[in-house]
């Protein structure tokens, strides 16, 4: 523990978040439009991609950021692309993007996005999650994903993955087996999307920063359903809209209540540290950390770590969650809301949330014990109730659309979800290009009656924030917290559980089934 003590005592606190932003125009600045095809709140990744997309698909778009462009998860995140996914779409989405990202990259090697094409290197310690890893090249695979396993059975040993990351101890800690996929890399989030916004102005999307939405304008149709007229910007402008978007993460539940739709997502504060540079190789001269390392996802410590500036940066999905700040669990409760200025809002940081995976990331890469760490990270991100997107368009509405609950994956997925939302928006159809399933994240596919639960919704959430690098088996069940059971029951409930039945909750259905 020497190692981590002395990291704590050199860690420097978290950048304090930013104050409120309050709207200001100047004399130059053009209007806000009367009347467009499309508003997009939210001038995140998310945003300015479905923007983007619309927009070339031949809509009229406005963007209405409540405080400025990279706001909300964006600013923080972690930057990684990583095609290794539980299932098609998410696989088919992570290529596309990672193409997308890998585009800008000009003859010198640089990148608009801060692109850089590291690899990833997933490492198994037991058999389960050996299997798992086989398991996932099949969709390697079939969307022609280059990949090399390293382990039992592969074709090539264990040993031979060594050089692809020389700082590692693998066969030392107990590693089994890897899955190398050379294609994966990293982003910088804020300039990928600055880099998307530039595409989209050019494309002739409006974006209006220090604009909040106050009122989602709408009226009841004959067969109650909602339709959206428009939105009312806390400036007092009224903008008409044949369709609006929500891509405002953390903001997107609340303002989708406002009118009576709900969005089952819950804030999921996560946390990484940066190391401090680690220096050169006194006999090449050449630094040991540099964007030739892969990313390194050691999932059953529930780590990653990631080049950085020439040091390393360890996060970790721990589980369960710890370290919940009040004022977010009060926001997950609905007993407050999320406060508009909470634009770059970051929360305490501290070695004890991570401690397990500080550890093992040590037990990896030996030299980390001698560094000290340079800033703890702790910030929001926003999680789904069955660990797949929210997206497309709410249920009960017309014109309404959402997309949130990205998981973590938002910086990896963003471009590709654009695309997606705009078919979506357009065609009613979001796979067409990507040629995969939307079904598992249509956001339509929960009953209102637990989706309405702020508890279900929490428990829910956290607990897949909690398995995020965990073995998943098939037919598994939600089913840690009691606050995620029991909302559905069927009139027999009573009769079977009397009998000795044992209960599972059914997928997005929510009702407890007996399993055995």
């Amino acid at each position: 523990m020497r190692s981590l003590r002395t990291a704590r005592r050199r860690s420097s606190p978290p950048a304090p978040a930013r104050p409120a932003c309050v709207r200001r125009f100047s004399a130059a600045a053009p209007p806000v439009p009367q009347a467009v095809d499309a508003v997009v709140v939210g001038g995140g990744i998310i945003g300015a991609s479905s923007a983007l997309q619309l927009a070339r698909a031949g809509r009229s778009v406005v963007v209405l950021e409540q405080n400025t462009l990279t706001s909300g998860t964006t600013w923080h995140a972690a930057g990684l692309l990583g095609n290794v996914k539980g299932h098609e779409a998410l696989v088919s989405m992570v290529k596309w993007s990672r193409d997308f990202y890998a585009e800008t990259v000009d003859e010198q090697g640089l990148s608009d996005v801060g692109f850089a094409q590291t690899g990833s290197l997933g490492l198994a310690r037991s058999a389960a999650m050996w299997t798992q890893l086989q398991r996932a090249t099949a969709l390697l695979e079939e969307y022609d994903v280059p990949h090399t396993l390293y382990g039992p059975g592969a074709e090539q040993p264990l040993s031979a993955a060594q050089p692809l990351h020389p700082l590692l101890e693998l066969e030392a800690e107990g590693i089994l087996g890897a899955l190398h996929t050379p294609t994966d890399g990293i982003v910088n989030p804020s300039d990928a999307c600055m880099y998307i916004v530039r595409l989209a102005r050019e494309a002739g999307v409006r974006f209006v920063e220090h604009c909040g939405v106050a009122q989602l304008r709408a009226h009841e149709l004959s067969d109650g359903t909602l339709q959206l007229t428009g939105v009312e910007t806390v400036g007092g402008d009224h903008i008409s809209a044949e369709q609006v978007l929500l891509a405002c993460g953390q903001w997107t539940r609340q303002l989708a209540g406002s009118v009576g739709v709900n969005v089952p997502v819950a804030i999921a504060p996560h946390q990484y540290a940066v190391f401090e540079p680690m220096g050169a190789d006194p006999d090449s001269g050449r630094p040991l950390v540099d964007n030739s390392l892969p990313v390194v996802r050691d999932y059953e410590s529930q780590i990653y770590i990631k080049p950085e500036v020439g040091g390393l940066m360890v996060g970790m999905f721990e589980g369960p969650h710890a370290m919940m700040p009040e004022e977010v669990a009060a926001r997950n409760s609905g007993d407050s809301e999320v406060p508009a200025g909470a634009s770059h809002e970051l929360y305490t940081g501290t070695t004890d949330k991570m401690e397990s995976g500080l550890m093992a990331a040590m037990g990896l890469v030996p030299a980390l014990a001698e560094q000290g760490i340079k800033q703890l990270l702790h910030g929001p991100d926003t999680h789904s109730v069955d660990h797949e997107p929210l997206l497309g368009r709410a249920p009960r509405t017309d014109n309404l659309w959402v997309a949130t609950g990205f998981n973590s994956l938002g910086i990896q997925l963003g471009p590709a979800i654009g695309l997606a939302m705009a078919e979506w928006m357009t065609t009613g159809e979001p796979g067409a290009t990507l040629e995969a399933d939307f079904a598992e994240m249509d956001v339509r596919r929960f009953h209102p009656q637990h989706t309405a639960d702020p508890q279900w919704c929490t428990a829910r959430a956290l607990e897949g924030y909690a398995t995020e690098y965990a073995v998943h088996y098939p037919a598994e069940e939600f089913s840690s917290d009691e606050r995620a059971r029991g909302v559905r029951l069927s009139p027999l409930h009573d009769c079977i559980a009397g009998a000795g039945a044992v209960f599972g909750a059914v997928g997005p259905s929510g009702f407890e089934r007996p399993l055995h």
